[in-house]
C-alpha cells in the first residue's frame, strides 16, 4: 500500500481538523469572545494548513519512491533489454 501514513492518508491533518471541530462544537468556544475565538482559529487553522501540506509532501515522496522502484525493476526485465527498437530509457524522478 502506498500510503504509509494510514490507509486513508492525511491522518495528522484529519485529527487536527476533528480537534478544531470538537472545540468549536463544545462549550469552550462559547466562552471565548469573538476576537479571542478568531485568534485561536487563526493559529489552529495555520497549523491545520501546515499539516495538510506536510501530509501531502509525505505522500508525494512515497509515490515518487514507488515510481523509482517500479522504473528500476522494469529496466531489469529481460524483454525490456531486447526490444527491437533499442534499449528502453528509464527516466529519473
Amino acid at each position: 500500500m502506498l500510503r504509509g501514513i494510514d490507509e486513508y492518508g492525511f491522518a495528522r491533518s484529519r485529527a487536527c481538523f476533528e480537534e478544531i471541530v470538537g472545540f468549536l462544537d463544545g462549550e469552550g468556544a462559547n466562552a471565548l469572545s469573538h476576537a479571542d475565538l478568531e485568534d485561536r482559529l487563526n493559529i489552529e487553522g495555520r497549523e491545520l494548513l501546515r499539516l495538510l501540506y506536510q501530509d501531502h509532501l509525505d505522500l508525494r515522496a512515497e509515490r515518487e519512491q514507488a515510481n523509482r522502484i517500479a522504473c528500476a525493476l522494469a529496466s531489469r526485465l529481460p524483454w525490456a533489454r531486447t526490444a527491437p527498437f533499442g534499449d528502453p530509457v528509464v527516466p529519473e524522478v
